[in-house]
């Protein structure tokens, strides 16, 4: 990104989430035969640093609940990095007061011989039809898509989840009866941030320099079913169509949509859907103890946290393993 454009600037205010901490991905070797680990971890200046970092002490304690914290704010400089390929930065976009510059949906291949594309279609006719402006991306892997809503100024992340999963269920996507598919989770994956997540959850920035090279972290053409990129990604990035709030306050109220009230004993459905059941998932006995434990879990913790039943869920279980 090069020019007289403000492409910070411009960057800074679509994909707008916290700017006083930046999160940025990192890998570990391993060691003693175990492998190594990949995530995402806020930047802090007192990172490593001993005496002051409780991990130089090899105390564990997350970064977001650590009394040394001290946290890097976003930068161009960080942002050209990002652009140029040197490092991973993702964003936290739950703000402080439950807000949101947007809302995204995750889809990703949990299986390894799924196709999200098809989701991600549906998911972008539902928003179409509501009268919200989609706007897709591949994820830096290349094997998932992240689906955007943006908005005119910061609105109320109750209210854009709201809607999102609607639109959701409108595709099929989510609900009591829906069979196993691509969908993982929106960014935010909160109403509000609380004591176990004081950050909230974090979603990978676009126009990352490696991933770029390849066609991912790259806004995708609707005239090509979302599998090229826009030729021309500025002009997309300058000609945004980002909804108001009084226009989700519209979907809300056609669809009847509510606010979940949480509760500290059970955990509601998105949309105020079914209730998700509190019960631990009774996972087949004809899983066989392989690898595949591990995706299969996946999928039915994805599953379990779109609302569906015990029951649902088994039969899709079983459905993946036969």
């Amino acid at each position: 990104m090069s020019g007289q454009i403000d492409y910070y600037g411009l960057f800074k205010s679509i994909f707008c989430g916290r700017d006083d901490v930046v999160p940025k991905h990192f890998t570990t070797a391993g060691t003693n035969g175990k492998p190594g680990r990949s995530g995402y971890s806020p930047i802090c200046n007192n990172f490593w640093k001993t005496g002051t970092c409780p991990k130089s002490s090899g105390e564990k304690i997350a970064c977001d609940k650590c009394s040394s914290r001290d946290y890097v704010p976003l930068s161009d400089a960080l942002l050209q990095g990002h652009f140029e390929g040197k490092h991973i930065l993702g964003v936290y976009p739950l703000l402080p007061d439950g807000k949101c510059w947007f809302v995204a949906a995750d889809f990703d291949d949990h299986s390894g011989d799924r196709n999200p594309l098809a989701d991600v279609q549906a998911y972008a006719e539902a928003l179409t039809k509501a009268g919200l402006a989609p706007y897709v991306l591949r994820s830096k892997s290349g094997q998932g898509y992240h689906v955007y809503q943006f908005f005119a100024a910061p609105v109320p992340a109750w209210k854009a989840r709201r809607v999102a999963f609607a639109c959701l269920k409108e595709a099929g996507l989510v609900g009591e009866t829906e069979q196993v598919n691509s969908f993982d989770r929106l960014f935010p994956n909160q109403d509000e941030l609380g004591p176990t997540k004081p950050l909230g959850n974090l979603i990978g920035l676009p126009y990352q320099g490696e991933a770029s090279k390849f066609g991912h972290t790259l806004l995708l053409d609707p005239a090509s079913s979302y599998t090229t990129a826009f030729t021309e990604q500025l002009a997309v990035l300058t000609s945004l169509i980002r909804a108001s709030e009084a226009e989700l306050d519209a979907i809300i109220a056609v669809r009847g949509l509510t606010k979940d009230t949480p509760k500290a004993t059970a955990t509601s459905a998105p949309g105020g859907g079914v209730p998700a059941t509190t019960k631990p998932i009774q996972v087949p006995a004809s899983i066989p103890e392989t690898k595949r434990n591990d995706t299969l879990f996946r999928v039915a913790a994805s599953l379990h946290a779109k609302g569906l039943s015990d029951q649902a869920i088994r039969e899709a279980l079983l459905a993946e393993n036969a």
